[in-house]
């Protein structure tokens, strides 16, 4: 399996960018996609992720954090046992 992120930068104006996301947020891949959207918001952009083209989030912090500011809980299913 690849587990390869790629990160698609579009500039939308002067002060917002969106990165479109393809393939697996894992492990480095997953401090690269922090480490870069910690950089655009310190240089003052706003920044979107467009998730339609991954495939798999591993454990990542950045993501969960993420996605609770926008009002959406992240859950994990291991088996029948489900996890918060």
């Amino acid at each position: 399996m690849d587990e390869v992120l790629r990160i698609q930068r579009d500039d939308v104006d002067a002060h917002k960018v969106n990165l479109a996301l393809r393939g697996h947020i894992v492990a480095d891949w997953a401090d690269l996609l922090e480490r870069e959207c910690v950089e655009l918001s310190r240089s003052g952009l706003s920044v979107t992720l467009e998730f339609s083209g991954v495939v798999f989030i591993g454990r990542s912090p950045l993501i969960a954090d993420m996605l609770e500011q926008e009002g959406i809980v992240a859950t994990r299913k291991f088996g029948n046992a489900e996890n918060r």
